[in-house]
């Protein structure tokens, strides 16, 4: 009992100084401060529309932004895209040009994203960051996960219930 005590905490201590190395206290990180109102962090992507241009995060100007990871053979990431969809409230706010959604499959080849991209709906912003090591270590538990940033880039939402997000 002593010992897996003295492991624990062996485990919290190294995890918290691990991370802050890693993206600072500032940034949001998944093992220590899962906190709405920090910043996601930056990374760069590529987008379907141009393989060839690399955008940054911090760049896109949007109200809200949803940032989608998922892998497009997992069960749960299908439904999520699809709750995504048929969401009238998104479709309102991306016609109008307040939101955008951000895709982005963070464990797959780049070859099998340039086919399975052409699944997801033109309007959104369906995107490939060769950052997915960084990217799965600080932000990443499981996918699907569902980022909702405000304009600054800092959590608003994380893997809320569908029902949640149609309330706000």
């Amino acid at each position: 009992m002593k010992k897996s005590f003295l492991y624990i905490i062996f485990l919290l201590l190294f995890f918290a100084s691990y991370s802050q190395k890693e993206c600072g206290p500032e940034f949001f990180d998944k093992y220590t401060n899962q906190r709405y109102g920090t910043f996601i962090g930056d990374f760069t992507f590529v987008t379907a529309e141009n393989k060839e241009e690399v955008r940054k995060l911090s760049s896109l100007e949007f109200d809200s932004i949803y940032v989608l990871f998922y892998d497009p053979f997992c069960e749960h990431c299908k439904q999520e895209i699809k709750n995504l969809k048929k969401d009238k409230g998104l479709k309102k706010a991306l016609r109008e040009n307040t939101l955008l959604i951000l895709t982005i499959p963070p464990d797959i080849d780049f070859d099998v994203w340039e086919k399975e991209v052409k699944r997801l709906p033109k309007e959104w912003m369906n995107a490939y960051s060769f950052e997915n090591e960084r990217i799965i270590k600080q932000l990443l538990w499981k996918v699907p996960e569902l980022f909702v940033l405000d304009r600054e880039k800092r959590v608003k939402y994380i893997n809320m219930y569908r029902e949640n997000l149609d309330e706000e």
